[in-house]
């Protein structure tokens, strides 16, 4: 188990807001759980497009399948989370990422065995977008390109900013006995309300307070078919389930929100991160 800042002690910042930042990552379970706050007390006005609290936990392991047929493996790598987002004060937005990349040594399909899959949530306390990616990497003679990939797959299962829940899925097939890897992340931070443009004078921020709470956890599962063992760190023991690869859930919102995105990175300061 990996904890910072379990207490939610309070660190006022150079430029006049409170933040708090708090990650756990439980290794032995596969579970990320994180606590970002931010509150402005008065109206500001910064040299900084924008600025935040913002915290990230992930996990890593290598991994190695086996089989007794020796045929190829169709696995899938499966984190649902749980989250709220409250404004205490003013119109603060937030914004959280989770993400699956996986490695695979010996693919079967063609890829050069780099697969990825990524949902974005943000808003503010009155409503949530989404933005998704899916990707596989491909080698084009000297040249590497990533492609759209039908195997990452992510549930927006509720969109209510005070108790929001999804899945992001990433399947892929492999050959038993070759060396693999998987990493999850899960990200998020808030940012105080903006009441002007940025400009090169500064942007203008007004007093507000916002709460993204994700403690509720992440649980990381790993799908894998009758007859196939696997290997890696401690803690994929505990995460394996022996069944059939899972069907994308009904209620499927893949919308084409990537318009987010690049807001999203462009406006993360990370102050706080851990990782195992």
């Amino acid at each position: 188990m990996i904890e910072l800042n379990p207490s939610r002690a309070t660190v006022t910042t150079d430029y006049g807001f409170d933040s708090i930042s708090s990650v756990r990552v439980d290794a032995d379970r596969g579970i990320i759980g994180g606590y970002a706050e931010t509150e402005l007390s008065r109206a500001v006005t910064i040299p900084l497009t924008t600025f935040s609290t913002t915290v990230t936990g992930s996990l890593s392991t290598p991994l190695r399948f086996e089989s007794l047929d020796g045929e190829p493996i169709s696995v899938a790598a499966e984190l649902t989370m749980r989250g709220s987002f409250s404004a205490l004060a003013g119109d603060p937005g937030f914004s959280l990422s989770a993400s699956i990349l996986a490695f695979v040594g010996a693919p079967v399909d063609g890829s050069v065995g780099v697969y990825f899959s990524e949902l974005v949530l943000a808003g503010t306390a009155s409503g949530i977008d989404t933005g998704t990616i899916g990707t596989a990497l491909y080698r084009d003679g000297l040249n590497f390109t990533t492609v759209d990939y039908a195997g990452a797959t992510q549930d927006v299962l509720s969109v209510d900013p005070s108790s929001f829940s999804a899945v992001v899925r990433l399947a892929f097939d492999l050959l038993p006995g070759e060396n693999n890897g998987l990493q999850v992340s899960l990200g998020g931070f808030v940012i105080p309300e903006a009441l002007s443009a940025p400009s090169p004078d500064g942007t203008e921020f007004a007093p507000s307070h916002g709460v993204l709470d994700f403690s509720h956890t992440a649980e990381l599962s790993l799908y894998v078919p009758p007859g196939v063992s696997v290997s890696g760190e401690s803690f994929v023991a505990n995460i394996v389930k022996v069944s059939a690869v899972p069907e994308p859930r009904p209620y499927t919102m893949l919308l084409a929100g990537l318009a987010i995105l690049p807001v999203a990175l462009r406006s993360r300061r990370t102050r706080r991160w851990a990782s195992a």
